[in-house]
């Protein structure tokens, strides 16, 4: 088993939000949050996916800071940089994966 797990922002998104349709995703996001055995970890771009999203479902900026201060000082956040933007690039081409899922891929590498 990994010492480390890269959390990504659906995960977030969904401890997040309590709209009543997700609610077994909701509680199965914040158990995995709460409850990991192991170091849990998200770059700078998952936050502000999560930050993004949630600005589309008109939830209070001031709402949506605290939560992201919540990842921000509850886990290791990495950066992503020009290096891992051009080599995100390479396994874009080569696996024929999302963009956004390239960079969280070459990040955690």
């Amino acid at each position: 088993m990994p010492d480390k797990a890269f959390v990504d922002s659906n995960i977030f998104v969904y401890a997040a939000l309590d709209d009543g349709n997700n609610s077994y995703k909701r509680r199965r996001a914040i158990e995995l949050l709460e409850n990991s055995d192991i170091s849990l970890a998200a770059s700078t771009q998952v936050v502000n996916e999560f930050y993004a999203v949630l600005l589309k479902q008109k939830i209070d900026e001031s709402n949506i800071r605290e939560k992201a201060l919540e990842i921000l000082n509850g886990m290791e956040v990495v950066s992503i940089t020009p290096s891992i933007v051009r080599a995100s690039w390479k396994l874009k081409d080569k696996y024929r994966c999302a963009y956004w899922d390239s960079l969280i891929i070459r990040r955690e590498m």
